[in-house]
């Protein structure tokens, strides 16, 4: 049974799918586990020694240079030592609230099923985009409070705000200046 804490690391008090592995007082590495996959923060050979003890545990073991995507979040180098995180791929393939032109012209009409369905998938769609979105966070978050009984009017403003969302993406996101390990705790 191969065991993370063979290599080091420990569950974060915060979240038991965040680990750390400090060395000396100072944080070395930084891991995050979903699902089947991992996330590594650490310098590289240190991330070599790791990748081999998994290669050597699992066999197939898949290891992504960047530009990489992990659960719909973009990783990417847009120049040396800064890491960028974006959700524009993402962007690109949500699905707007369709409503017929008539439909749209009856803002306080409650929505059917099918399309109160579409404004929550969108809207919690957009509200997995806010982690790297900050701009978006007070009206995805406004909307929010009318999900339980959305008007017409609300997938108009969901729908505007996927546009606005896509229109501003490039270059939209979080940047992060080099990170230099070992980070002291």
């Amino acid at each position: 049974h191969f065991r993370i804490a063979s290599q080091g690391f420990w569950s974060s008090c915060h979240d038991e799918n965040c680990l750390v592995r400090a060395m000396h007082g100072k944080i070395d590495a930084m891991l995050i586990i979903h699902v089947d996959d991992l996330l590594l923060a650490m310098n590289k050979d240190a991330l070599d020694i790791l990748y081999a003890a998994c290669v050597d545990k699992f066999k197939k073991v898949k290891r992504n240079p960047l530009p990489f995507v992990y659960i719909g979040v973009r990783h990417m180098l847009p120049r040396p030592h800064r890491l960028m995180l974006d959700q524009e791929e993402y962007l690109a393939k949500v699905q707007p609230v369709e409503l017929t032109r008539e439909r749209r012209r009856e803002d306080s009409a409650f929505l059917t099923a099918t399309e109160s369905a579409a404004f929550r998938s969108l809207l919690c769609s957009l509200l997995w985009v806010v982690q790297t979105r900050t701009d978006l966070a007070h009206d995805v978050v406004r909307l929010q409070s009318e999900m339980v009984c959305p008007q017409v009017l609300h997938a108009d403003e969901v729908n505007n705000l996927r546009r606005r969302a896509i229109a501003t993406a490039p270059g939209n996101g979080l940047h992060y200046r080099k990170l230099e390990f070992p980070l002291r705790v």
